[in-house]
């Protein structure tokens, strides 16, 4: 089904966990990857694993950035998804 919407949408960006429980990340990311229609989408990795534990599968494949949740601010993520939309003006910050 996730594929399908993807498919379906073909977001500018996706955030994706290399460790989610019913289809694995690695996957996803390769299938996005792999579409021609979805060349164009972004992927920002947002997970518990570093992109060493992920595995060599996700760096191959090429995620436009990694983020270990524990260090990432809504702030940064913010930042970083205008910055790969190519959007110049950053927006206000969140509150704490």
């Amino acid at each position: 089904m996730a594929m399908k919407r993807l498919l379906q949408l073909r977001p500018e960006v996706v955030l994706l966990d290399v460790l989610m429980p019913k289809v694995d990340g690695k996957y996803v990311l390769k299938f996005i990857r792999s579409r021609p229609e979805l060349q164009a989408t972004k992927v920002i990795i947002l997970s518990n694993a570093t992109l060493a534990d992920a595995g060599s599968e996700v760096v191959a494949q090429n995620p436009d950035a990694a983020f270990l949740k524990s260090e990432c601010t809504p702030n940064l993520l913010a930042e970083k998804i205008d910055e790969l939309r190519g959007v110049s003006e950053p927006p206000p910050p969140l509150p704490p």
